[in-house]
């Protein structure tokens, strides 16, 4: 979006929806339905009774969060995950018109300071603990922080580039095994000392960026994760990876719990290979076929355009 404006001084709106449209409903209503209707017949043509809580229209509408908050959680975890791809939904819903807004004021760095600043409040002083986990004014804290990232990477790579020089290869390592120990132990560091429950929720805020920054500005890395094909491929299957994973894993459960039984550790090696293995198949045969039809947003703006 940047790199556009930056040429156009506008953005195409339409192209915007279009693509997102693209990348994430196909994926997301396949996993619903799954959810919804082929998981719960598997049950019932199994002889269990299965009554799923969830309000389908909500999430339908990538209004899923809102479910979480105000009524209950889903019966089963297939639709556990739903909820952050409607705040995602919700977030780019309005994006494209606040980023052209801002970015013809020149005020698009302040604004997205004092959104952060007003999620983080809204995070800090949220009255039930599903408001704070789940909604979107709690979650724009990070959208904000990507919108800064993307900002700066677009438009002062140099600033990135003094910044990144000053840390050196020993201090690079130390950030990061820092970061790693306290996302690890958040839970228990929270236990023992309450009062860091503020300032252990800003080390991912934090800790991510910089590794987006650090992995492709820096010249002190000690390892690029850009070198390794496989976490490559991994990323590209990320979303696939995310939405699928709460699929294998109840199937699993249900498999081996009605039809045969193994060790736990080879039911865990089970989930793992089957989620990254339904997860490539996904996205090479399902995913990339929608994904192929951004080629087609001329044909079908121009449609869209007609006079009749």
């Amino acid at each position: 979006m940047c790199a556009e404006f930056d040429k156009n001084e506008n953005i195409d709106i339409l192209f915007f929806y279009f693509k997102r449209i693209i990348r994430i409903w196909p994926l997301y209503f396949f996993t619903i339905i799954i959810g919804f209707l082929i998981y719960p017949m598997l049950l019932h043509y199994s002889g269990i009774a299965f009554e799923e809580k969830a309000n389908a229209l909500l999430y339908a509408l990538f209004a899923a969060n809102f479910d979480h908050i105000y009524f209950q959680n889903p019966s089963v975890g297939i639709l556990g995950v739903q909820w952050s791809v409607g705040v995602e939904e919700q977030f780019y819903l309005i994006w494209p018109i606040v980023f052209l807004f801002f970015m013809k004021r020149k005020i698009f760095v302040p604004f997205l300071i004092v959104i952060f600043l007003l999620s983080e409040i809204s995070f800090i002083k949220s009255s039930t603990w599903a408001m704070a986990y789940y909604s979107l004014m709690s979650n724009i804290r990070f959208f904000a922080v990507g919108g800064l990232l993307a900002y700066f990477c677009f438009h002062r790579k140099d600033l990135i580039h003094l910044v990144l020089s000053r840390i050196g290869y020993k201090l690079n390592i130390t950030i990061y095994v820092i970061c790693a120990l306290i996302l690890f132990l958040q839970g228990i560091i929270s236990a023992k000392v309450p009062e860091l429950k503020i300032f252990i929720q800003l080390v991912p805020i934090i800790f991510f960026p910089y590794v987006i920054l650090e992995q492709n500005y820096s010249s002190t890395s000690f390892f690029k994760i850009g070198s390794i094909p496989v976490l490559n491929w991994l990323g590209q299957i990320s979303y696939g990876l995310y939405l699928n994973h709460m699929i294998i894993i109840y199937f699993a459960l249900y498999l081996f719990e009605h039809v045969f039984f193994v060790c736990i550790e080879l039911q865990i090696l089970f989930v793992v290979v089957f989620t990254i293995l339904f997860s490539h198949l996904s996205y090479q045969y399902f995913e990339t076929f929608f994904l192929e039809k951004r080629n087609q947003f001329p044909s079908i703006r121009q449609y869209f355009s007609r006079k009749p």
